[in-house]
């Protein structure tokens, strides 16, 4: 299941808008410790990111968004 869910998230990742992909990345960051996401947005980044800039908005998101999830994760009744 958890490899299914994130190879459907990785073609999102390359076709979908991007604000579907991050409805993706967060219910798959609360579903699973998902750390194979940053791995996903570090290649997200060298594919589409700026050149020349450094700036590296997917992988600094996905990271806030992964210690968002771990921090709240404890704290949700569904994981109680």
């Amino acid at each position: 299941m958890r490899i299914i869910a994130f190879i459907c998230l990785f073609f999102a990742a390359l076709y979908l808008p991007l604000w579907l992909f991050a409805l993706g990345a967060v219910a798959y960051a609360f579903t699973f410790r998902a750390y194979e996401l940053l791995v996903l947005a570090v290649l997200i980044d060298a594919e589409f990111g700026e050149p020349g800039t450094g700036a590296y908005r997917y992988t600094a998101s996905v990271a806030i968004a992964l210690l968002f999830a771990a921090l709240v994760r404890p704290y949700l009744r569904f994981y109680a």
